[in-house]
C-alpha cells in the first residue's frame, strides 16, 4: 500500500504503519468504512424516494397528474 497516490497528505505517517505492522488492518478498516458509506447511501436512497412520494400525495395539482 503506498500512500504516496492515494492521500498525498499523509506521506508523512507511512513509514510509521509499516513499522507498526498494521498494513493489513488498515485495509480492512477501509473496506469496513466503503461498506457502511455505501449502505448509508442506500438507506440516503430510500429516505429521498420516500419523501418524495409524500410530497406529492400532499400536492393535490401533482397528486391528479400521478393519478
Amino acid at each position: 500500500m503506498s500512500f504516496k497516490t492515494r492521500y498525498p497528505d499523509f506521506t508523512a505517517i507511512e513509514g510509521h504503519v509499516r513499522h507498526a505492522g498494521v498494513e493489513r488492518q488498515l485495509a480492512i478498516a477501509q473496506g469496513i468504512g466503503a461498506a457502511l458509506a455505501a449502505i448509508g447511501r442506500f438507506l440516503a436512497r430510500d429516505e429521498d424516494r420516500e419523501q418524495e412520494r409524500l410530497a406529492v400525495q400532499a400536492d393535490a395539482f401533482l397528486k391528479r397528474s400521478v393519478q
